[in-house]
């Protein structure tokens, strides 16, 4: 593509207007040096024209031209310039036309990727939306789940603490129990000791008594004076005692 700006609009105008005040500048100066439009064209030339002439610069072969070919010249030069240009200028629009039609095609595009991410944007809004809703009814689903766990925690540890009350009196209860239970033993134990030496004892005494009274009945002694019956409760109990203990060790 071409740079293009006024001026290569406005220069064959210009060069137009131009070559004509130099064609009408040249005619004039032409007629005022001496020399007659016609002389040029009948190949004559006037008296003292010659060195008067040549005192402003020898002459050229345009200035052998009629001034209406070189006008013509100068226009066919200046048309063919103006084509060129307007060639120019035709390639340059429609370089700008399809520059044009880019263009659009980029905005069309960019205005479509727009409204799409516009409708993308809504929609993600109202998902967005739906979600926090949804993330609130979550929360205080859970909310409510945490307090009644809460709740129960709290109950549960009420419970716990009852229960770890109530064993530890039940610990203490059966500690007693079995304190009691060792006391009850260790005094049945101690009572049977006790019970055994007083057996040991009686049963000695048995033995003592009943070997002074087999030595009675053999020296032929027997006290006449002595009541069975008037003997004390602890005395017939003894003999009792003692007669139950001669059976069964067979005495």
């Amino acid at each position: 593509m071409q740079p293009h700006t006024e001026t290569s609009f406005e220069t064959p105008f210009l060069q137009f207007h131009r070559k004509k005040t130099n064609s009408g500048q040249s005619a004039i100066s032409t007629r005022t040096g001496g020399r007659s439009l016609g002389g040029p064209m009948l190949g004559t030339q006037a008296p003292g024209a010659g060195n008067w002439g040549n005192s402003f610069g020898p002459r050229t072969d345009m200035d052998s031209v009629p001034l209406f070919e070189r006008e013509h010249r100068n226009d066919s030069q200046l048309v063919q310039r103006l084509q060129n240009e307007l060639a120019d200028a035709k390639r340059f629009v429609e370089a700008q036309a399809r520059r044009q039609n880019d263009l659009e095609y980029v905005n069309e595009d960019l205005e479509r990727r727009l409204e799409q991410e516009a409708l993308d944007r809504i929609t993600l809004d109202a998902q967005k939306a739906e979600d926090e809703k949804r993330w609130q009814q979550e929360k205080a689903a859970l909310q409510e789940q945490l307090k009644s766990w809460e709740a129960r925690f709290e109950e549960e540890t009420r419970r716990r603490s009852m229960a770890e009350e109530r064993l530890r009196r039940a610990e203490k209860e059966l500690y007693r129990m079995h304190q009691k239970k060792y006391d009850i033993e260790k005094q049945v134990r101690r009572e049977e000791s006790e019970k055994r030496k007083h057996e040991a004892v009686i049963v000695r005494s048995l033995q003592s008594d009943s070997q002074r009274a087999q030595q009675n009945a053999a020296n032929g002694f027997l006290d006449p004076t002595v009541n069975p019956k008037d003997a004390k409760p602890a005395t017939v109990r003894t003999r009792q005692a003692l007669s139950s203990a001669m059976d069964f060790l067979g005495v």
